[in-house]
């Protein structure tokens, strides 16, 4: 695995702390900077944990070609009661997608995900659980969980998925190795569009506009019933704008399935 930006700041974070831990017990410094460079050292692992588009932990992708007016729809957390109706609103505007599911919910909704890939879309593994305890796990559990995913889309699809979006995008060393030792392509976004925040459709629309560019992965939900209002009018932008809506896996050059 190539060495992250963790082991980076880890390895002269040490450094620091042994010529603070000398000056300390020959210098007679503080103990106080000491207990300040740790709680700096603390800090920074959180928040690269949090940021996932800092790559603290592992290498993501969360743009294609900036030269290009392309960009590529992503949902995340499906599917849902409300992927069939997302589904029809991309069929009629022929416009490709990208669904990251959870394992749990493919296993009692398959027909949706089979239609997912029967229709042109990419399947992209999104954990099994989904839940808060996947951040805390340790590499072997975070194995067995995305493992259990990719398995529920092999069994439905009969593809093992390449694409990983870690659960509400947070990362730290456990779900790096595990990620570099299945081999996974990680995915993220460089538009978020808080879908499962906004109410409003006029402001979500808006954001949606502001923030999109050239080469964007677009982060949006399948589930909440703004994206349903939202979707055909941010399509019919797109194009308006001259945006091509491509796949996901020509927009980074990545295959999406092994």
């Amino acid at each position: 695995m190539d060495k992250s930006k963790f082991h980076l700041i880890t390895y002269n974070w040490l450094f620091v702390l042994f010529v603070f831990l000398f000056l300390h017990f020959w210098q007679g410094i503080s103990v106080g900077y000491i207990i300040m460079l740790v709680a700096a050292y603390l800090l920074i692992l959180a928040a690269g944990s949090m940021f996932f588009r800092w790559n603290f932990y592992l290498n993501a992708i969360h743009h294609g070609s900036r030269r290009i007016k392309q960009v590529a729809l992503t949902f995340d957390d499906g599917p849902s009661d409300k992927t069939e109706a997302i589904l029809n609103i991309l069929q009629k505007e022929e416009a490709p997608a990208t669904f990251f599911i959870k394992g749990e919910n493919s296993t009692s909704l398959r027909k949706i995900v089979r239609r997912v890939y029967d229709e042109g879309h990419l399947l992209g593994n999104h954990s099994f659980s989904h839940n808060v305890r996947f951040t805390f796990q340790s590499k072997k559990k975070v194995i067995k969980d995305l493992e259990s995913a990719a398995k529920a889309i092999e069994r439905i699809t009969g593809k093992k998925s390449r694409f990983f979006r870690p659960p509400y995008g947070v990362t730290n060393p456990e779900i790096a190795k595990a990620v570099s030792e299945l081999g996974f392509t990680v995915v993220g976004w460089s538009v978020r569009s808080f879908d499962t925040k906004y109410k409003s459709p006029e402001k979500l629309l808006s954001r949606l506009k502001q923030k999109t560019k050239a080469g964007d992965i677009v982060l949006l939900h399948d589930y909440p019933d703004v994206t349903l209002k939202i979707l055909p009018d941010y399509i019919q932008w797109l194009k308006q704008n001259d945006f091509q809506i491509v796949s996901l896996k020509k927009l980074i050059n990545k295959k999406a399935y092994a």
